[in-house]
């Protein structure tokens, strides 16, 4: 997982990071603003897809703690960028696509990346190891 990091050039390190290590999708990567992120938290209001904000997939808020080695990139991150807005933003003003994020020569040999894949490793990452070391008891945190 690391190695992929490495390879990619922010922001798209940082959409990696944040789907891969908090389990979010896409467009509700692409859909933080600056705002969003506050004392170790990051409080999920809002998708972007295909040039429009919408609500959550399932319409709630919901607030996550930052890992403090992502905390602490986000916030590198945001002084170069900025301290109000999109996050992720393009030239344009508006956040950018999920279809143009990482160039397709960097992908090349990899497998498609998106909302699954994400998800997927989140779960060999954090979730699969923790059921092990529970014995089955699955705790949230």
């Amino acid at each position: 997982m690391s190695l992929l990091f490495e390879h990619l050039e922010d922001p798209a390190r940082l959409v990696v990071m944040i789907g891969v290590m908090m389990g979010l999708r896409i467009g509700e990567i692409l859909g933080l603003r600056v705002e969003d992120l506050e004392c170790g938290t990051l409080h999920v209001r809002r998708s972007w897809c295909r040039g429009n904000a919408g609500g959550t997939k399932n319409g709630k808020e919901r607030e996550i703690p930052v890992p403090q080695f992502l905390g602490e990139a986000l916030r590198d991150y945001c002084v170069q960028r900025g301290t109000t807005g999109w996050l992720f933003v393009g030239e344009s003003g508006k956040p950018l696509s999920d279809r143009n994020l990482i160039p397709a020569s960097r992908l090349q040999g990899c497998a498609a990346f998106g909302n699954t894949s994400f998800l997927l490793a989140f779960a060999q990452a954090y979730l699969l190891p923790r059921w092990e070391e529970t014995r089955g008891v699955f705790l949230l945190w």
